[in-house]
C-alpha cells in the first residue's frame, strides 16, 4: 500500500511531515529527484564562489510557503512543480541561448519551456490522476502568492533569498509573513526593512556581482564550445549538472577540460590587460517589500517610508545596468 506520508529535513524549514499525497508522489517522482543535481545558483559550487543550493530543496521550500501561508491547493502543487522544466546548470542555459553582451536579454528560457515540459512529462498523469486539470498548474501566471513581478514579495523569491541567509533569519520573515487581497505582505516593519536590505545586498555581492557575470560569461563560453565540439548536444541539457561536466571531463578535449579547471580557482574581474575587453549584463532583482501598518489595516511600500532604502535601490539598479566590464581569462 502506498505511504500517505514522507519525512522531509531541511536546515530552514526543520523536519516536517509531508502528509499530501500527490506532493509525496511527486517528490518522490525521477523528475523531481533530478532537481537534486541542479544548482540553483547555475554553476556547481567547485566552480562557482559561494555556497550552492539545490532546485530540489528549493522547489519543496517554495511549497512549504505557499502551504504556510494558505495559499490555494492548486497553486501549492505550482508552486512545487515551478521549477521542474529547469535545464542542465539553471540560467546558464539562458546565456548559451542568448547573448549577454547585450542589454536587456532576460533569463527566462524555464519560464518559456515551462508549460510544454510538463505537458509532454509524466508527471502530468499523475495530476490527472488526483483530479486537478494540469493547464491549472501550467501557467505562472495565474499563481501571484507563488511568483510576481519584482519588486513584490512571492513564494518564490522569498525561498531563494532566505535560502542565502542565516536560518535564524529566514525563520524570522517567514514568521512575518501575511496575505493581504492575495499578495504576499509584511507585518513587522523592522522585519521588512531587514530583509529588504539584506536582499538588495544579495543582488549586489552575489546574484548581480562582477563575479558571478564573470563566471556566467567563461562557464557558458566553455559549454557553447562543448557544443561546437559535439561533446554536448541541446537535449543534453534535460540532464543534470554533474552529468554533463562528466561529459565534458571525459572528452579529454584539452581546450574544454584546461578552461574548466581554470573556473575552480579566484578569478580576478580585471580590465587592466590590452586584449578585448567585454561587457555583459546580469539580471537585476530585488524587493521592495509590501508592508501591513497595524494600525490601519492598510499596506504601504518600505520605499515609501524609508527613502534611504529606496536610493539604495536606485544606486544598485544604475550600476547593475552599465554591466561589468571584464577581460576574458581566454
Amino acid at each position: 500500500m502506498y505511504n500517505r506520508t514522507m519525512v522531509y529535513k531541511d536546515n530552514i524549514f526543520g523536519k516536517v511531515v509531508i502528509s499530501d499525497r500527490l506532493a509525496s508522489k511527486i517528490i518522490k517522482h525521477p523528475e523531481f529527484q533530478r532537481l537534486k543535481k541542479i544548482a540553483c545558483q547555475g554553476i556547481p559550487e567547485r566552480y562557482y564562489f559561494t555556497r550552492v543550493f539545490n532546485r530540489f530543496e528549493h522547489s519543496i521550500g517554495v511549497y512549504l510557503i505557499l502551504k504556510k501561508i494558505n495559499a490555494d491547493y492548486k497553486e501549492q502543487i505550482a508552486g512545487l512543480l515551478h521549477d521542474i522544466s529547469h535545464k542542465a546548470f539553471s540560467h546558464v542555459y539562458d546565456w548559451v541561448i542568448k547573448d549577454y553582451t547585450k542589454s536587456g536579454n532576460m533569463e527566462d528560457a524555464q519560464d518559456i519551456l515551462h508549460a510544454t515540459y510538463l505537458n509532454k512529462s509524466t508527471i502530468k498523469k499523475l495530476i490527472i490522476d488526483h483530479g486537478i486539470e494540469p493547464y491549472d498548474l501550467f501557467d505562472l501566471n495565474k499563481h501571484k502568492l507563488l511568483d510576481s513581478e519584482i519588486p513584490n514579495l512571492c513564494a518564490d523569491r522569498i525561498e531563494y533569498s532566505i535560502r542565502s541567509l542565516p536560518p535564524e533569519f529566514a525563520t524570522t520573515v517567514l514568521e512575518s509573513l501575511i496575505v493581504k487581497e492575495n499578495r504576499i505582505v509584511l507585518k513587522d516593519i523592522k522585519v521588512a526593512k531587514e530583509y529588504a536590505y539584506k536582499f538588495l545586498a544579495l543582488q549586489n555581492d552575489e546574484w548581480g556581482s562582477n563575479e558571478a557575470a564573470v563566471r556566467y560569461y567563461h562557464f557558458s563560453e566553455i559549454l557553447k564550445l562543448a557544443l561546437k565540439h559535439k561533446v554536448l548536444s541541446l537535449s543534453d541539457f534535460d540532464l543534470d549538472d554533474m552529468s554533463l561536466i562528466k561529459t565534458i571531463i571525459a572528452s579529454k578535449i584539452s581546450i574544454l577540460t584546461e578552461r574548466l579547471s581554470l573556473l575552480k580557482g579566484p578569478i580576478a574581474v580585471s580590465t587592466k590587460s590590452k586584449l578585448e575587453k567585454k561587457v555583459v549584463y546580469k539580471k537585476f532583482r530585488y524587493i521592495d517589500p509590501e508592508i501591513l501598518n497595524q494600525k490601519d489595516n492598510k499596506v504601504f511600500r518600505l520605499s515609501s517610508y524609508d527613502l534611504k532604502f529606496k536610493k539604495a535601490v536606485e544606486q544598485s539598479k544604475r550600476r547593475n545596468k552599465i554591466g561589468t566590464e571584464f577581460t576574458p581569462l581566454w
